[in-house]
């Protein structure tokens, strides 16, 4: 008998019988797929479970998405406590028997019955003035309540979630900048190995800076120049309302053709023709402009070291006070 040539799958760990790569199975395999998942996603594993997931555990995504998930959590739990503050006011608004529907209304104060009787109340100056008096009674949870203590009793309540929102948002303001830092702690990025160079020549050239950048300091992993191309892109959003322009004129000028009006034909004519010589000397200056671009226009540099002790050379010698302390405090 001859043995069978098909190669047999192999158990992955997760009671799954997955081949051993794409090239032995012709079939889409989801344990395949899976696996290869998790092999260019390293970071998902950390995230375990939803609720015992902390913010700090996704500080290898970042900064932002840190901040972003620690914000949702707590704005959750917040509301969730706003929440719990607002149930006393609805099982008091429920109580009520003055609303006879089973909808929303229920909940509301006017369940509690009417807004009361209007009270002419007067001074001993003679001076008389109208104040509303809540004269209904109902029993809540065993105990007689007038409807006015029960809506200083309910202000309290919405005073109670207004000040927990506002500890929140004055948590989060104190709390995002120790969690930025928290986050740059514990993740290496290129921020980490990187430098701004400023007040370099406008004619810098990139090769000769990283080589006067290496000979001072190491080796340079990559070097940037910033450019100022402001009258370029100047030029470039002139030349688009140009554009408008002339196509304005020439939809008015085929209106008017069709219209008859010769006298208007003659005038968007003329119109579109300046229009026309003002985008040419656009187009010349903005071609000026391109030929010069990356050898007279560059701003600051921007340097990343490969190794963090030539980063932290750098420092050590730059040219302000602040500066040179950084640089001695990070290099203890």
């Amino acid at each position: 008998m001859k043995s069978s040539s098909r190669v047999q799958p192999e158990d992955d760990g997760a009671g799954l019988n997955c081949p051993e790569s794409f090239h032995q199975s012709r079939k889409p395999q989801i344990c395949l797929a899976e696996r290869e998942h998790k092999k260019f996603h390293q970071h998902h594993k950390k995230v375990v479970k939803v609720w015992s997931t902390q913010p700090m555990d996704l500080s290898s995504l970042g900064p932002g998405i840190t901040l972003y998930f620690n914000f949702l959590r707590l704005l959750a739990i917040v509301f969730c406590a706003m929440a719990v503050v607002a149930v006393p006011n609805v099982l008091f608004n429920w109580s009520g028997n003055a609303y006879r529907s089973a909808d929303l209304e229920l909940t509301t104060l006017g369940n509690f019955g009417s807004a009361g009787e209007a009270l002419e109340v007067c001074y001993a100056s003679n001076n008389c003035t109208s104040v509303m008096y809540y004269n209904i009674t109902m029993n809540v949870l065993g105990s007689d309540v007038n409807k006015e203590q029960l809506i200083i009793g309910e202000v309290y309540l919405d005073i109670l979630a207004m000040l927990l929102f506002s500890l929140f948002m004055l948590y989060i303001v104190t709390q995002q900048p120790k969690m930025i830092q928290q986050v740059d702690l514990a993740s290496i990025t290129i921020e980490d190995y990187s430098v701004q160079v400023k007040g370099i020549p406008p004619n810098t050239d990139p090769d000769e800076l990283r080589t006067f950048v290496q000979d001072q300091f190491g080796k340079v992993a990559d070097l940037r120049l910033a450019r100022n191309n402001r009258e370029l892109l100047a030029l470039s959003m002139q030349r688009g309302r140009l554009l408008c322009k002339q196509e304005v004129h020439v939809m008015r000028r085929a209106k008017a053709r069709q219209e008859g009006k010769e006298s208007v034909v003659e005038r968007e004519a003329k119109n579109e023709a300046a229009v026309k010589e003002r985008l040419e000397e656009n187009a010349g200056e903005i071609e000026r402009l391109q030929q010069i671009q990356g050898t007279e226009n560059a701003v600051s540099a921007f340097v990343t070291f490969e190794v963090e002790g030539s980063y932290m050379d750098c420092l050590k010698t730059a040219s302000t006070p602040w500066a040179r302390l950084l640089g001695r405090l990070l290099g203890r």
